[in-house]
């Protein structure tokens, strides 16, 4: 369709009121499976870039201080690219490959250059990854650099044996960021890229601890850490807490009164959630995953908090130390508590009905 016949067409539409405003410039964007294959060019040629690398630049591997200076070279040129082409696909993988691959040398430098804890190490690549969400202008590389800082801060607190802490921090942050997605428009871009970041780094912490220490909640002949005894139940406590003060925020952004029926149907049910999160601590910060994403109308978000949900339930269903009769047991009780606390709730605080006149007429 010609300029001219795209302009008549918009002023028919916008004579009809279909349309208000300008019709969009500028080139279409190229189909998903050409994106796709420019994706799969640019890794390649990354791939080459960094056997050339490998194999020419031997020195770089074997020198911590020359992997850190190619490193932080390789980050700089990828923001350079990403800043100068930021909707070319080959040109956006292609910087995202150099950059893991710099951050690879960077995180090879520190570790093989520092005579340093663990902990000290890994809060350097969590302040490193910061300062690359900051600068690099990329969705997904913003996405990257948030889950990375937060496998960072995950492995400085297990180095100290606070690692139960960290679903419930990541799922504190993880509201936080998510609830100032409206107030704070300009930087919404920004604040979805950290949001997803933490979502996919409270679905690992949460992971890590219930392959390893969640059993220890239920079996405490275990022999375990002494400081892990109390962060366990600490870390429990808190994503049930975040899980209560997002239904809280989310109660106030929507105008309902907390004391209200509807807000005390809220809390009440976070209320349970967080009493059966200290002995299931994955539970609170799936769900609240789940409110957040329907809060927002954010159906990926809502969908990453269904599969961790589903996922953490028959995790935890399988590795429960006990005999079929008792998880079925455990199963009925759980259901007949919550049809209980529905007929409660039903009962005490029974939503408006609404009459028949009162419904929109449409003539």
């Amino acid at each position: 369709m010609s300029t001219r016949e795209t302009a008549a067409l918009w002023q028919q539409l916008q004579a009809a009121g279909l349309v208000v405003g300008e019709p969009a410039t500028g080139p279409a964007p190229a189909p998903w499976f050409v994106r796709t294959m420019l994706g799969v060019a640019g890794w390649i040629g990354a791939l080459f870039l960094l056997l050339f690398v490998g194999m020419g630049l031997r020195f770089v591997v074997d020198s911590a201080a020359a992997s850190f200076v190619v490193g932080m070279a390789a980050c700089a040129a990828a923001a350079l690219l990403f800043r100068s082409r930021p909707h070319g696909d080959f040109a956006t993988q292609f910087g995202l490959a150099v950059s893991l691959a710099g951050q690879g040398l960077v995180l090879y430098a520190l570790a093989s250059g520092l005579k340093a804890p663990a902990s000290v190490i890994a809060l350097g690549v969590s302040l490193f990854q910061a300062v690359l969400f900051v600068l690099v202008p990329n969705f997904v590389h913003r996405v990257w650099s948030a889950a990375a800082g937060a496998a960072a801060v995950f492995v400085a607190l297990a180095d100290l044996q606070l690692q139960a802490l960290t679903p419930g921090l990541f799922a504190a942050a993880c509201a936080w960021i998510w609830l100032a997605e409206f107030r704070h428009a300009g930087h919404g871009s920004m604040l979805r890229a950290g949001g997803y970041g933490l979502v996919l780094a409270v679905i690992g912490a949460t992971a890590a601890l219930t392959w390893s220490a969640g059993q220890w909640l239920w079996r405490p002949e275990l022999d375990r850490h002494p400081m892990l005894e109390h962060t366990l139940w600490i870390g429990a406590g808190m994503g049930g807490m975040a899980l209560l003060w997002a239904g809280w925020r989310l109660l106030l952004r929507e105008a309902v009164v907390p004391t209200s029926a509807s807000g005390v149907r809220l809390l009440a049910a976070a209320a349970i959630i967080t009493l059966a999160s200290m002995k299931a601590p994955g539970l609170a910060p799936a769900t609240l995953i789940l409110l957040l994403g329907h809060a927002n109308g954010n159906r990926v978000l809502a969908g990453l908090g269904v599969a961790a949900l589903l996922g953490y339930l028959s995790f935890y269903y399988y590795s429960l130390e006990a005999t079929l009769l008792y998880k079925s047991a455990l199963m009925v009780s759980t259901g007949a508590a919550l049809l209980g606390a529905r007929f409660v709730l039903h009962a005490c605080w029974p939503a408006p009905v609404l009459r028949e006149d009162e419904h929109a007429q449409v003539d």
